[in-house]
């Protein structure tokens, strides 16, 4: 598993977060997916930008088919030792997906239950004077606290006769192309 990708699709933690973001969700978060030990990585690749809380809802492990059938190779209390790494990640908003069972559930409830404060103690995000601009695979932040930002524009068709004439002729390759040499060159946008 690579911790670039959150989704089949291959989006990355930070790029659903400003996209979700961006369509004004309440939460955002990963499920199922991959077992415990990669969602935390992601959920905390996604803190690190989120202004929104975070849930998680992980699967006990990667499945595997035994004698014909799927099983899920952790048990409610190896589940329950990853509760509090999902806490240290950011998530808020805890559950179980494929393979968690009722046991795993109850685990969680007994610790709301134990001491609410230690676990769910209320999160203040503090707002950011920054702009996420996000494709599927990157998200750049621009804003004063921000590192500096190159931007290619030698793909901008304006005073370009060339790409006017690709843009017009559909010729997505020389366009591509053009884009990539400007990431080469150190372009990040």
């Amino acid at each position: 598993f690579n911790t670039d990708q959150i989704s089949d699709t291959g989006i990355s933690p930070e790029s659903c977060v400003a996209i979700a973001e961006g369509y004004h969700a309440d939460v955002v978060g990963a499920n199922c997916s991959v077992g415990p030990d990669a969602m935390v990585k992601v959920l905390e690749r996604m803190r690190k930008i989120s202004n929104i809380p975070l849930c998680a809802q992980p699967n006990a492990g990667m499945p595997r088919l035994q004698n014909g059938h799927t099983v899920f190779p952790l048990d409610a209390n190896q589940m329950a030792g990853y509760v509090e790494s999902f806490f240290a990640a950011g998530a808020r908003i805890l559950g179980g997906c494929c393979g968690t069972t009722p046991d795993y559930i109850r685990y969680l409830r007994n610790i709301r239950d134990k001491d609410p404060k230690a676990l769910f103690q209320k999160t203040t995000i503090a707002p950011r004077s920054r702009v996420l601009l996000s494709s599927k695979m990157k998200t750049v932040a621009i804003g004063p606290q921000e590192p500096f930002v190159m931007i290619g524009e030698k793909i901008n068709p304006t005073g370009r006769k060339k790409v006017a004439e690709n843009i017009r002729a559909g010729n997505i390759e020389a366009l591509m192309a053009d884009a990539h040499n400007q990431v080469l060159a150190g372009a990040q946008m």
